[in-house]
């Protein structure tokens, strides 16, 4: 009866965590990771002129393949190339945190009632524990990257963890990497193509704080 369908739920769920998995991993793994690079996603939007449409297009294309388990880091190397270190970041951000929402909902909607339905389960106590740590627990868990990004959005939204307060962790956990990501990648192609005294001096600055800002988060983790 009821119980056997929510054993049958959670196995459902599961199942599609590991088929997600899966995916993860032949884009890694596979000849598919070397299908869709940031050299080749660039080549394809610059054909369009129009810096804006670059940016629509970049950002439905970052929602849409990280939800298809294409690794971030890719994308946000391909968005500094093609729209620079501002609007590139500004992209992968709001990308990746549309792309964070839709995976928390589906994760709400598949997962949620087979959390409920476990009540004084280890599992129960997890996700109450991670709930009540909320913003901060999410923040720790994106700088620390143990599982495929839409993995973990899937898993949180099938938490007792509300969606504003895993958005706000998300956005906090992700702004180190992605800024770091962006402001290299966009650094270091002007200083490629556009080689001059300026260019070189704007990389050194750029790697000098991407240097001191993870010592200091190594610090900040470390005692915390």
């Amino acid at each position: 009866g009821e119980h056997h369908t929510g054993h049958r739920r959670l196995y459902l769920f599961l199942a599609f965590i590991a088929l997600m998995l899966a995916v993860a991993a032949s884009w890694r793994w596979t000849p598919l990771g070397d299908w869709l690079t940031a050299e080749r996603l660039a080549d394809w939007f610059s054909l369009f002129d129009d810096t804006w449409a670059r940016f629509a297009g970049l950002l439905v294309v970052i929602v849409v393949t990280t939800l298809l388990m294409v690794p971030l880091s890719a994308l946000v190397v391909a968005a500094a190339l093609l729209l620079g270190p501002w609007l590139g970041f500004a992209a992968s951000m709001l990308g990746a945190l549309v792309s964070a929402a839709c995976a928390f909902v589906a994760g709400e909607l598949m997962g949620g009632a087979i959390i409920e339905r476990y009540s004084g389960s280890r599992v129960h106590r997890l996700s109450r524990s991670l709930s009540d740590r909320g913003i901060l627990a999410v923040a720790v868990l994106r700088m620390m990257p143990v599982a495929p990004y839409t993995v973990v959005n899937l898993v949180a939204g099938a938490s007792h963890l509300k969606l504003g307060k895993f958005l706000l962790g998300s956005a906090i956990g992700l702004l180190p990497g992605v800024t770091a990501l962006s402001w290299f990648s966009g650094s270091l192609y002007r200083a490629v193509t556009e080689p001059s005294a300026a260019t070189f001096a704007i990389l050194a600055a750029v790697l000098a704080v991407i240097g001191a800002g993870a010592w200091f988060l190594r610090r900040t983790l470390k005692s915390s």
